[in-house]
This record gives structure tokens, C-alpha cells and sequence, in this order.
């Protein structure tokens, strides 16, 4: 785990979901998404790096306002396939000097399936029944998370420069679900014009932050330095591989660093390849690779050290326990 934290977490942890419905409890998830991005909770009241509502749709009307206004309206979440009316929100929020957009979609009939979209062009168009787009997006297509209502919380920390962290659980159950973060890069090289990556996964045997799941270029999402195509990438630890690693990689040698007598300090970098050549991308702030034989949610007891909270692979940044 980090010795001091990077960047300043602002956390919103242990948010309960409806629970009036299955179906609503889907709703209020990716409403969730949108709202704590926007500090639209009074709990975030006085925080920075909030996202700003270009544009939204709630299956009724459309156009540059919210029409998912805070507080959580289930009717403003209206989920059908694309080319259906239905409920979609663009973002957007200046990460590194340059603005990146969001875009929410609930354009899946089934209520825990939406797409996610990031980009750094500003997206166009829109209706009733077809979201924006970008000349650049990347795009998670029919994505899941937590498919019920028995207990489900919501997780969210934010940078006060826009990065941010996402987690999905629900009580009684011993691991998150559902997890996801979008960082600008550190030591991201000068001619990348798009330092920024994505990681989504929802995984309910092992948990979203599984070491293999980590490793594969199936849950990142980024694009090349000068943004012609997407990149495949995946993450590495320094010094231990020379290609992202593998599902079979251990850490348990590295439980205790021996120069200080704590928990290893091990940065997380992602690396993508083209045409079988690796190059290093960059470095994640804060995230750091975790001892997998630590209890699930365990909290660092050493204030001085920046303290986070340890799932599968990775710390996060969160300090209160989180409720699985």
C-alpha cells in the first residue's frame, strides 16, 4: 500500500441500494454512477474534481441537461435495446490538462447489463433512442454488475482532479463484484496524447480484482499514444515480468517489505502491445498490488501510511471497511 497517497481520495463507501425491486436496485446502481461523479450526494457537499452533465436523455426527452437529476428517480432509468427509447448521460471532466467524457448507457433490456463509454473527443448526436458518439471512444459493451437486490452497496472514491474507483457488493457475501477505475497515467510518456486507461470487470467467483482478470486486455481499455486505434494492455508489477502478468503469479514472498517491516509497496503498471511488442504505458496512482492471503476488505492498521483497504490483488484507497 502507498507510504502517502498521490492524490487526495475523496470516498463515498457503503451506500445502500434500493431495495424495493430487483429491477430498481439495477437503476439505482448506474444512476449511482452518474451522481457520485457529479458530487451530487449531500454527503459530497464541498468536494472537487466533480464531473459536469454535457448531456442525458431519460427515455422521454433528450438534450444538453439532466435528466437524471439528483435525487434517485427510478422512471429517469429507462433500460431497452438501442433503437428503443432509452436513458443515457454523457460526462465529461478535465483529467491531465485535457477533457474526457463519459458516457453511461442503458441500452440492455436486462437491468444489471448497460455500456460504459470513455473519450476524448467530445461526442455528438443523440436521441430518444441512440446514445452520442466519439471519434475516439473506447467502449465496454454489455457490461454486468451485481444481477440482484439482497443487501447491494454502492462504493465510490474520486480524486480532486477526477480519477476515480468504483465497487459493487452486496452483504453477506465475502468479496466485491464489480469493480472499476479510470486513472490518468504517472510516468506516461510526453508524445501520448491519450495517458489515460480504464479498467471494468465484474467477476463473481473470484472478484473483480483477481490477479488474472488484472492481467487480461479483456477488462482495460485505452488507446494508442496518438489515439488511431485501441490498445490491448494489461497490468505488470516492476520487476517481476517483462510481458502483463500472469494468472499464476504469486505475491506472496513480497507480503512484508523487510527495509521497514510493513506491507510491500509494489506501484502497478500497465503495458500494451502491438504487433507482439510490449511497451510500457504507465503507472496507476495509489493502486498498489496487495497480498492475495490477506483477509478480503482488510484495512492497514498504520495511519501514517496512507491507509487503504486490500481486495484480491490490490489496496484501494478506501479507509472505512467496506460492507460485502
Amino acid at each position: 500500500m502507498p507510504t502517502t497517497f498521490e492524490k487526495t481520495w475523496q470516498k463515498l463507501p457503503n451506500l445502500r441500494m434500493s431495495t424495493a425491486s430487483n429491477a430498481i436496485c439495477h437503476k439505482n446502481f448506474i444512476f449511482f454512477l452518474k451522481a457520485f461523479l457529479c458530487g451530487q450526494y449531500p454527503t459530497q457537499s464541498g468536494w472537487t474534481g466533480t464531473y459536469t452533465v454535457v448531456s442525458s436523455s431519460d427515455g422521454a426527452a433528450f438534450g444538453a441537461t439532466d435528466y437524471w437529476a439528483y435525487p434517485f428517480d427510478s422512471a429517469d432509468i429507462v433500460q431497452a435495446t438501442a433503437g428503443s427509447n432509452h436513458s443515457w448521460v454523457v460526462l465529461s471532466r478535465s483529467i491531465g490538462g485535457v477533457t474526457w467524457h463519459i458516457i453511461i448507457d442503458c441500452d440492455r433490456a436486462t437491468t444489471y447489463y448497460f455500456d460504459i463509454v470513455i473519450a476524448k473527443t467530445a461526442p455528438t448526436g443523440g436521441s430518444l433512442t441512440a446514445r452520442p458518439t466519439s471519434t475516439d471512444e473506447v467502449v465496454y459493451s454489455n457490461q454486468q454488475f451485481m444481477p440482484d437486490s439482497s443487501g447491494q452497496y454502492a462504493h465510490g472514491a474520486l480524486t480532486t482532479d477526477g480519477m476515480f474507483l468504483f465497487m459493487n457488493s452486496a452483504g453477506g457475501q465475502t468479496l466485491p463484484r464489480f469493480g472499476w477505475f479510470l486513472q490518468g497515467l504517472a510516468a506516461a510518456k510526453a508524445a501520448d496524447l491519450y495517458p489515460v486507461v480504464s479498467y471494468l470487470a465484474y467477476d463473481a467467483g473470484n472478484g473483480p480484482f483477481y490477479r488474472a482478470n488484472l492481467a487480461s486486455a479483456t477488462y482495460w481499455r485505452a488507446r494508442k499514444f496518438d489515439g488511431t486505434t485501441t490498445l490491448s494492455i494489461g497490468a505488470l508489477a516492476m520487476g517481476c515480468s517483462a510481458v502483463p502478468l500472469t494468472a499464476g503469479w504469486v505475491m506472496e514472498s513480497m507480503l512484508v517489505d523487510g527495509t521497514v517491516g510493513k506491507f510491500a509497496d509494489l506501484p502497478i503498471f500497465v503495458a500494451g502491445t502491438v504487433a507482439g511488442n510490449y511497451s510500457l504505458k504507465g503507472r496507476l496512482y495509489d493502486l498498489r498490488w496487495a497480498p492475495v492471503s490477506l483477509n478480503e476488505g482488510f484495512v492497514e492498521p498504520n495511519p501514517t501510511d496512507g491507509v487503504s483497504s486490500k481486495f484480491e490483488a490490490i489496496w484501494t484507497p478506501f479507509s472505512t471497511p467496506i460492507i460485502l
